[in-house]
């Protein structure tokens, strides 16, 4: 399971760090298509997601192996979203800093 979360967080960071790369989907003006503006929104809301989740995983796992899979995920993720952040940053792209409806606590 490690290495399958491993592989999807570097698949995330893989993917976002191509729009910081020259010849990503850009138009004249530099600006990132629309796809890629809501890729990037969208990364940044689903990482905010697992970061909580692995937070009140940390708190509220009974074993011990979940709450250190946990940790792992807070940091990987954490990890993650400043790096997006950073690239969407950089593409005058704004990112969510809260969580949206589809992932609030119910």
């Amino acid at each position: 399971m490690k290495n399958m979360h491993d592989l999807a967080v570097a698949g995330l960071i893989a993917s976002a760090l191509a729009f910081a790369l020259p010849g990503s989907a850009q138009n004249a003006r530099g600006e990132l298509s629309h796809d890629d503006t809501r890729f990037l929104q969208k990364a940044a809301g689903d990482g905010l997601a697992e970061v909580q989740l692995g937070e009140l995983a940390q708190h509220k796992a009974m074993r011990e192996e979940v709450r250190q899979f946990a940790s792992r995920m807070v940091a990987d993720h954490g990890k993650a979203n400043e790096q997006l952040k950073s690239i969407a940053a950089a593409h005058g792209v704004q990112v969510p800093s809260t969580l949206d409806r589809e992932h609030e606590p119910r």
